[in-house]
């Protein structure tokens, strides 16, 4: 079974990844200091060896140095916080892309010394920081920079495509790649648009998937707000950023930045009144999103699998949920199941931004924790049955009754490793409202003329193609959804 690639760029997904990451090589080195203190010491009682963390052969392909994940951000302060890493895992510069798709994209272009050489031909590359920038009279507010390019006669895009060729090299030459993102920031949207070509071009044969955290969208009743959180040009940025991952991925996980807030509070609350009461935290949030990791990356799954069964021609935009860990009250396993696809199901949106009911077209359950003998029919039959209520599946003309369980809509994978959890991954008709959302929002600031100056780089027909892209994802869902 091919282990996918991690690849997480810029502060939607190093962030994240690092939180994920760090509990797994803080496992490591324990048991390596416990080896080590076993082997030296006359005592007659060592230290007590943990046990492997489950999520560590995810990581590590040959321990103890060859993660099998890579990180990249065109700022060097997040790196600070992942864990030690071998260099050529964590790729950096030393400035941002200040939130412009631009900037992300056209700074990070091949330079003329290496442009036109395959990856092979620069397998001995050094892959190392570049040094901090030479001009100390530099002044940031002057608009779009090409300041990353100036810091390093490799730019971060050459240095990043180095360092996966490095890991890629030893693996399956059908290993799918992983890449998490947002679709806001310069680097999240810009920088990613270029890596995924690049992937496409260098690995035709690997299959590139993507986890997009959207815009943070939150909704009172029928009315749903944008906060801006991550600048006026956000929907610039995701505008462009979905006019490439509709072209280049085979497959993208849509993960709402309010679903994710909602999830963590939810998540609060089963952890009683005390823990309920304090305020969401990011760290709470990158737990969530780490769940989704671990329930899509967790050795033993395939994530080949999963897509294909949820993916259907003309529309590639899933969503996924995961749940919580397993109440210790629970004791049967049926029980345990429906709890954690209760928390699922509770917590995925019941309607779009345009008040429309959305609904499933397929999903796909991994049980992380639960052996293959857990899945009864009973049990499947309960946590389908619970699923049902919120996930609001399109049952091909069954209209009326709690259908029975049908496996043309819902599979099944589980694996007796890791923390007992439900991660459900799934076809569902918002997809087509998030892309008209980022259309309306970025045509309103396009027909004014609205900081267009800060994409200067975009003709006339470059900003029409992406917006036909994007009518073109609207378009496929709803025709795929009969909306």
């Amino acid at each position: 079974m091919s282990q996918p690639l991690l690849i997480a760029v810029g502060q939607g997904g190093i962030a994240p990844s690092g939180t994920f990451l760090h509990s797994a090589v803080s496992t490591l080195n324990k048991h390596a200091q416990s080896s080590s203190s076993s082997s030296t010491s006359s005592s007659s009682s060592p230290l007590p060896t943990p046990s492997p963390h489950p999520l560590l052969p995810l990581f590590l392909r040959s321990l103890p140095t060859s993660p099998l994940a890579l990180f990249l951000d065109s700022e060097s302060k997040l790196a600070s916080t992942l864990p030690p890493l071998d260099p050529r895992h964590v790729v950096t510069s030393h400035t941002g892309f200040g939130g412009n798709w631009c900037r992300g994209f056209f700074t990070c272009s091949p330079s003329e010394t290496t442009k036109g050489t395959s990856m092979a031909d620069r397998k001995g590359v050094t892959v190392a920081s570049p040094p901090p920038p030479s001009r100390p009279d530099w002044n940031s507010s002057n608009g779009p920079t090409r300041r990353a390019a100036l810091a390093s006669p490799d730019t971060l895009l050459e240095r990043s495509m180095t360092s996966v060729y490095d890991i890629t090299r030893s693996s399956s030459s059908h290993s799918p790649f992983f890449v998490a993102h947002s679709l806001t920031g310069g680097t999240g949207s810009g920088f990613t648009s270029r890596l995924l070509t690049e992937l496409k071009d260098e690995y035709p044969k690997r299959s590139v998937y993507t986890y997009s955290l959207t815009p943070f969208v939150s909704d009172v009743g029928d009315d749903w707000r944008v906060t801006d959180s991550c600048g006026p040009v956000w929907a610039y940025n995701a505008l462009l950023a979905l006019e490439y991952l509709d072209e280049f991925a085979d497959a993208v996980f849509l993960r709402s930045n309010a679903d994710l807030l909602n999830e963590a509070r939810a998540a609060k609350a089963t952890k009683g009144r005390t823990a309920a009461s304090t305020p969401v935290t990011v760290s709470d949030v990158n737990t969530r999103i780490a769940a989704d990791f671990k329930g899509l990356l967790h050795p033993g799954f395939n994530l080949d699998r999963v897509l294909s069964d949820v993916v259907v021609p003309g529309d590639k935009y899933a969503s996924v949920a995961s749940s919580v860990a397993v109440s210790p009250r629970v004791s049967s396993l049926g029980e345990a199941l429906e709890s954690q696809a209760k928390f699922c199901s509770a917590n995925v949106r019941r309607r779009d931004a345009e008040g429309r009911a959305v609904t499933t077209r397929a999903a796909h359950v991994v049980c992380r924790g639960y052996g293959s003998d857990a899945l009864t029919a009973e049990n499947k039959k309960a946590v389908y049955k619970v699923l049902n209520r919120g996930y609001q599946f399109d049952h091909q003309g069954i209209s009326s009754g709690s259908p029975p369980l049908d496996e043309a809509v819902m599979n099944y994978t589980a694996s007796p490793q890791g923390g007992k959890a439900v991660t459900v991954a799934s076809l569902r008709s918002d997809a087509a409202s998030y892309a008209r959302h980022v259309i309306t929002r970025a045509n309103g600031l396009y027909e004014v003329g609205a900081y267009l100056r800060y994409f200067e780089e975009l003709g006339k027909e470059d900003w029409a193609e992406a917006f036909e892209r994007a009518w073109g994802i609207v378009e496929r869902v709803e025709e795929v959804f009969d909306l």
